[in-house]
């Protein structure tokens, strides 16, 4: 599979969702990552969500698919599920994710990936369904990892003002820069 392919989850739990802040850019995100090779996108989904959180969890709904047309190569989508907390116990992995915690819906922590927030929303206005575009764009040439290396070379740029600099929201607000490709429906949990 494409490394341009990937899964996540929304893990909540009583009005709360499960975040996990990037050691990368130390911003908060919704767990997961690419699908490998040979691996459906539920079992990515489910085993991202294992790897950075430590807990099994069981997908509940399709929420939708995002498509980053600009990240990295281009043709970039995520697949993004609900889910809930089945077993495990609460722990970042220690190396792509730094810390999890669940957040009250109502107060999230500062910065998450803009871009998450849209998917977000979605989870918690019950979107089952929803193709979005988002326009975020991949600011370096080269892998983050490149990039890091470059700007830790000269002068020292915390990893929040990294986030800031290179990932904040374009001007405006982020929803005008996201175009709805098909409506999804609305369930309830």
């Amino acid at each position: 599979m494409s490394e341009d392919f990937a899964a996540s989850v929304a893990i909540m739990d009583e009005g709360r969702i499960l975040l996990a802040r990037r050691s990368d850019v130390e911003a908060w995100s919704l767990p997961g990552g690419r699908v490998e090779a040979g691996e459906s996108v539920v079992d990515a989904a489910r085993r991202e969500a294992h790897e950075e959180t430590g807990l099994e969890v069981e997908l509940t709904r399709l929420v939708g698919i995002y498509y980053l047309p600009h990240w990295k190569n281009g043709d970039n989508h995520d697949v993004l599920f609900a889910g809930r907390a089945l077993s495990g116990v609460v722990q970042p992995d220690g190396k792509e994710i730094i810390e999890v915690a669940y957040f009250d819906v109502k107060s999230l922590p500062d910065p998450v990936l803009w871009w998450h927030r849209q998917r977000i929303t979605d989870v918690l206005s019950g979107v089952c369904g929803v193709v979005r575009m988002q326009n975020v764009l991949w600011p370096f040439k080269g892998s983050l990892e490149a990039a890091r290396e470059m700007c830790t070379a000269g002068p020292q740029t915390s990893r929040q003002d990294f986030y800031r600099l290179h990932f904040a929201p374009p001007m405006g607000s982020p929803e005008s820069r996201q175009v709805l490709l098909v409506e999804g429906t609305r369930v309830s949990e």
